[in-house]
C-alpha cells in the first residue's frame, strides 16, 4: 500500500509489527529534528522525534483501523497532515485446537498465494500454499499432544505469527476397565444402567452420580485396571476422590505387558482442594511423570487407612481416573 502527499511518501508494511516507511522530502523540511504524529479517536497519539533524514522506518502495534498523522518541524510547524488507513492483507485465528490437531480460518480482500510453515522449535514440519479466497480453513494434523508449536502465514508484504501449545489427550477415555470398584452410592437418584466401574474414566468429574466405590478395605485389597489397548508416553496421571472418604495412601500401578508390574506410592502429602462442576469438594491428585504402560489403574492395600467423614462406612470414593499421554 502507498500514500503519496504533497510532501511525503508513506508505505505500509504490515507483518508482526506494523511497519511505516516514511521518506520525507527535505526540499518541504527546513529546520530539522522534525516530528512525526500518529493518532486516532481511540487510542493516545504516538510522537516520533526525527532527526536529519530523508528516510524513517517507524515499528507499530496498531490494529485494523483509519488513523492520521501530522509532521511538524521544530519550531512546531505544520508541515504536512493527512490519514491512513491501516488493514491487515488477511486476518487467521485458531479455530480449534485438539491434542493432535488444530484448525486456522484465514480470511482476507486480496486474490493471492498464503504460505504456511508450521514449526516445532526451529524446525519446520509442514508447508501449505493457501489460495485465499474470502475464507479457509488451514488444517495441521498429528501432533504430539502437550507440545509447543507456531505458525507463520505469510504472503509477500505481510506475515502473521501464531502460537500455540496443544493439550494433554485423555488416552484413558472410555477405555476396558476391571476391578473391585463396583459400587454405586446409596441413593435411589443415581441412574444404575450404567456400571459403576465405567464410570472412573468416562470423563465426568460428577460428584456422587459419576462416583464408584470400592469395596471392603477391611477385608480384601481393592484396585482397578485399565486396558488403554496400546502402549503409550504417558505424561500426566490426575485423580479425583470425594473428599468424604479417600485412601491416606495409594499406589498407582502399571505395566506394559500385564505380568511385570511397576508402582508409584501416593499419599495426601500430594493431594489438593478441588470443586467439582457440582460445587462439591474433591480431593484432587495430580502429577506429572514419564512411564511408559499399557494397563493402568489403582490399588490399595487391605486395612490400609482412609479418611472417612462418616465412621460406619468402611470403602473409598473414586470421581475420575485421567491418564494423559
Amino acid at each position: 500500500m502507498f500514500y503519496n502527499f504533497n510532501f511525503s511518501l508513506i508505505n505500509i508494511k504490515n507483518n508482526d509489527s506494523l511497519i511505516l516507511e516514511i521518506i520525507i522530502n527535505n526540499n518541504y523540511i527546513k529546520r530539522h529534528p522534525f516530528i512525526f504524529e500518529i493518532f486516532n479517536n481511540y487510542f493516545n497519539n504516538f510522537y516520533f522525534l526525527v532527526g536529519n533524514t530523508n528516510y524513517f522506518n517507524l515499528f507499530l502495534d496498531l490494529s485494523n483501523n483509519n488513523y492520521n498523522y501530522k509532521i511538524f518541524d521544530s519550531l512546531n510547524n505544520l508541515i504536512e497532515s493527512g490519514e491512513l488507513n491501516i488493514k491487515e492483507f488477511f486476518e487467521c485465528k485458531i479455530e480449534k485446537i485438539e491434542p493432535h490437531n488444530v484448525t486456522f480460518v484465514i480470511s482476507g480482500n486480496f486474490n493471492g498465494f498464503i504460505d504456511s510453515f508450521l514449526y516445532l522449535g526451529n524446525v519446520i514440519l509442514e508447508n501449505k500454499k493457501i489460495k485465499l479466497k474470502n475464507t479457509n480453513l488451514v488444517y495441521f494434523n498429528d501432533l504430539n499432544s502437550n507440545s509447543k508449536y507456531k505458525v507463520i502465514f505469510k504472503s509477500e508484504d505481510y506475515f502473521k505469527t501464531i502460537e500455540f501449545t496443544t493439550p494433554y489427550n485423555n488416552i484413558s477415555f472410555n477405555k476396558p476397565i476391571k476391578g473391585t470398584f463396583t459400587r454405586l452410592p446409596e441413593s435411589k437418584f443415581i441412574d444404575d444402567s450404567t456400571p459403576a466401574i465405567s464410570r472412573i474414566n468416562d470423563g465426568k468429574i460428577e460428584w456422587y452420580s459419576g462416583m464408584a466405590n470400592s469395596g471392603e478395605i477391611l477385608y480384601e485389597d481393592q484396585f482397578f485396571i485399565i486396558n488403554l489397548l496400546s502402549n503409550y508416553s504417558i505424561k500426566k496421571i490426575c485423580v479425583y476422590w470425594n473428599a468424604n472418604n479417600y485412601p491416606l495412601s495409594y499406589s498407582i500401578i502399571y505395566s506394559c505387558n500385564e505380568n511385570d508390574w511397576y508402582n508409584i506410592v501416593r499419599t495426601t502429602n500430594y493431594y489438593i482442594d478441588f470443586i467439582s462442576i457440582d460445587n462439591s469438594s474433591v480431593k484432587l491428585d495430580e502429577f506429572e511423570t514419564n512411564i511408559q504402560a499399557k494397563y493402568i489403574g489403582i490399588f490399595i492395600d487391605k486395612n490400609q487407612k482412609i479418611y472417612n467423614r462418616f465412621p460406619m462406612r468402611n470403602y473409598v470414593s473414586l470421581i475420575e481416573f485421567i491418564v494423559y499421554e
